[in-house]
């Protein structure tokens, strides 16, 4: 598929450090994740909410959606972490898998503040005073 290209040490070890920033990165975006859901499940309880219209609901599918694009950016990751010299559509892979990551976050971004608009819950009069 590739040509093959002779790597030097110098840049093997770059591929490394690639490799091990990457799975951190992925495993951070997953700990966060697990974090905000945490925190929504948290949000909706002290407003009262247990059923209908609840924060954690409202996400959930973007959630979701965010956390599939970490697992595969952690499987990307991996393989290049393992890869004594990742291919180009290797990089070109853990390249989209990491923008296709920060996107999804950016999505939940705005579906939060989407939720706050929609419901516009007192919460901010009390603190911006």
């Amino acid at each position: 598929m590739g040509k093959s290209t002779n790597y030097s040490d110098a840049t093997k070890s770059e591929f490394s450090k690639l490799g091990q920033l990457l799975i951190q990165t992925a495993d951070e975006a997953a700990f966060c994740l697990k974090a905000l859901k945490s925190n929504l499940a948290e949000y909706d309880t002290r407003h009262g909410l247990f059923f209908l219209n609840t924060a954690k609901s409202y996400m959930r599918s973007d959630i979701r959606a965010t956390k599939d694009m970490a697992s595969e950016l952690r499987h990307v990751a991996d393989q290049i972490d393992k890869s004594e010299t990742p291919s180009e559509s290797e990089i070109t892979a853990a390249r989209s898998k990491i923008h296709a990551v920060s996107d999804a976050m950016i999505d939940l971004k705005k579906k939060a503040r989407a939720y706050d608009r929609k419901n516009s819950l007192d919460d901010t009069s009390e603190t911006s005073s």
